[in-house]
């Protein structure tokens, strides 16, 4: 099954071969040979949008497969083999993934420049975005927000590449590379209206807290 999410951010529609139906504990599902669709992963929302114009109700990644079932609010007019139109939400793509993107920039600085080891977690749900690391250093909330929204002003270039073991890995110009799975803008200038909500130490760890907008350019 390829993941196109992968490869193109910003293709919201595309067509796919129904290549298995099923069902399980959370519903009847649909398995593609190709998908638009991201999961819900590394801290990611899933996508939402439709199949065929039925509701995509829930995504689940089978990674020891190498498939993801669509849940869909109806399943009875599918059949094995159809050539199926994928359509997402693409207000919602986009804001993941800018917050995705926003939230490994935000890591990367406090990694280079504030010696910041062991991220321990993220989340990259709208409201809800923060990075958390093992405290180890002192930052201030205004100090870091300048400098995300510097690098942001620099228009640093995102791309993805696999190591040597094949692992695919985000990176943010000479600023990081990171393993991911997930989706990101191409351009930090896409990203706007970035601020930090909060910072807090507490338990041994620092949580940084953020906001961000997607903006669109030419």
């Amino acid at each position: 099954m390829k993941r196109l999410y992968w490869q193109d951010t910003y293709l919201m529609s595309h067509t796919a071969k129904i290549t298995d139906i099923g069902k399980d504990e959370l519903g009847d599902y649909l398995r593609l040979d190709e998908t638009i669709f991201h999961p819900q992963g590394g801290g990611q929302p899933s996508d939402e949008g439709t199949i065929n114009g039925i509701k995509v109700l829930k995504l689940k990644d089978i990674r020891e497969l190498n498939e993801i079932n669509h849940y869909v609010e109806n399943i009875s007019s599918f059949r094995t083999g159809d050539i199926v139109q994928l359509h997402i939400d693409e207000e919602k793509r986009l804001v993941f993934a800018a917050l995705h993107t926003a939230g490994h920039l935000t890591a990367g600085i406090l990694k280079t420049c504030h010696q910041y080891k062991n991220q321990v977690s993220a989340n990259h749900f709208p409201n809800q975005a923060k990075v958390e690391f093992l405290l180890e250093a002192n930052v201030s909330k205004e100090s870091l927000e300048n400098e995300v929204i510097d690098i942001i002003k620099q228009s640093k270039l995102i791309k993805e590449e696999y190591n040597s073991d094949g692992i695919r890995c985000i990176v943010i110009d000479d600023l990081c590379t990171d393993p991911c799975s997930g989706t990101h803008v191409k351009n930090t200038k896409e990203l706007i209206n970035f601020l930090i909500r909060k910072i807090e130490t507490k338990k041994g760890k620092l949580t940084v807290g953020y906001n961000v907008n997607y903006h669109k350019t030419l």
